[in-house]
């Protein structure tokens, strides 16, 4: 073995033992790895930066998320559902008694 081959790569840096590789960020197959950790009261994960710049998201965006199967997706929240949603539970509070009535 010659002096110049390395037996064993450490990350160099805290971001690259926590982010996986940077190749193909503007592709849907970036890969990061990860660890889920208490934020507060709850559980979060942080996304890496490089990622959430490549697909457009800011602070402050509704998310939306869904299990499937053995895997959780975060997608872009659909603010017509929501809005929809709000009017639905408006209209439910405003006329409960009426509804109420009518469901017997």
């Amino acid at each position: 073995m010659s002096s110049n081959a390395k037996t064993s790569q450490r990350p160099t840096s805290r971001r690259e033992s926590h982010a996986g590789p940077t190749k193909g960020l503007g592709n849907r197959g970036a890969s990061f790895k990860t660890k889920i950790a208490k934020q507060g009261n709850s559980l979060g994960v942080r996304i890496p930066k490089e990622m959430i710049d490549g697909l457009g998201f800011k602070q402050g965006d509704p998310v939306q998320l869904r299990q499937k199967e053995d895997r959780i997706e975060i997608i872009r929240a659909d603010d017509t559902y929501t809005r929809a949603m709000e009017i639905g539970r408006a209209f439910s509070l405003r006329y409960r008694r009426t509804l109420a009535k009518l469901s017997r």
